[in-house]
């Protein structure tokens, strides 16, 4: 009884430096948990983009026990002549290995998601997408053109894994990601499968020694990311021009106030093969509020 009691006091004491550090990275998964029963939403945007191929979200992470943590996602457009709601993310991040000491510690976790679809068929994917509806020869050119990662809505279930490796020490973090997906269709158009690869650096400016939970903490990030995409399909068939790689380059910072409320500004610089319709450059905000 105890030991259970003594681990209860190192979760309330520790989770919330740890959790409201410098590895609460903005678009990176990290190998952390939530503590038991701890909610934590959000609500991200953009607000200076075409809005073509950025997808805000709203979020909510729930802490099962002190290694399991429950995440969703809800994809959303700002853009008035679209559907308002998209595809829905759901999944679970499990903490599998510690070693934690002061100021220190190097945590693996193992992801596992599904992205539902909020499109139930070919056409009305088409038309939330703005492209010319399956019956017109043009749709499958227009399909070559996208990715997953960039689409809000889709008629795709995607089931995906993932692992994650974070480090941290003392005022620094560093994160590995690694992601592979498998999109399936409901209909004939299928996206291609991809592979992401990132590293995640994050860097705790102010305080600079920590004194309590009213301390409002200023972190600073730089999240670059790889993706490789396989080509889409039409009828199984993989059409010409699709698939390819692409780029990410996040930076961006982090206020935290009272360690339970989060205000983010980041920006994304995307590059990508000639062939892949991408947003280039986004400003995005994120706002966060954590509780138990």
């Amino acid at each position: 009884m105890k030991i259970k009691n003594y681990f209860l006091v190192f979760l309330i004491v520790t989770l919330p430096r740890f959790c409201l550090s410098q590895e609460l990275f903005l678009t990176s998964e990290a190998a952390s948990s939530e503590a038991k029963n701890r909610k934590y939403l959000t609500i991200n945007t953009d607000f200076i983009s075409q809005g073509q191929s950025y997808t805000p979200y709203l979020g909510l992470m729930y802490g099962i026990n002190g290694r399991l943590t429950f995440m969703g996602k809800m994809y959303y457009s700002r853009n008035t002549s679209e559907k308002f709601l998209g595809d829905i993310d759901i999944g679970t991040n499990y903490r599998f290995y510690s070693d934690d000491k002061k100021q220190f510690h190097y945590r693996m976790s193992l992801m596992t998601h599904i992205r539902i679809p909020a499109a139930g068929t070919q056409h009305s994917f088409a038309s939330s997408m703005k492209i010319l509806p399956p019956s017109n020869d043009n749709y499958t050119n227009d399909f070559a053109s996208l990715i997953l990662t960039s689409e809000y809505r889709t008629d795709n279930w995607t089931p995906y894994i993932g692992f994650a490796a974070t480090l941290l020490k003392r005022k620094f973090a560093v994160n590995l990601q690694l992601n592979y997906a498998v999109p399936i269709p409901q209909g004939d158009y299928k996206f291609g499968n991809y592979f992401m690869s990132g590293v995640a650096f994050g860097y705790l400016l102010f305080p600079k020694e920590y004194k309590g939970y009213s301390d409002i903490n200023f972190n600073l990030y730089f999240e670059p990311k790889a993706y490789y995409f396989s080509g889409n399909k039409f009828e199984r068939t993989t059409l010409a021009g699709s698939g390819g790689w692409k780029g990410e380059f996040t930076t961006g910072a982090q206020l935290i106030f009272a360690s339970t409320s989060l205000l983010e500004l980041g920006y994304t610089r995307s590059i990508a093969e000639d062939n892949i319709r991408i947003e280039k450059n986004v400003f995005f905000t994120s706002f966060k509020l954590l509780f138990f």
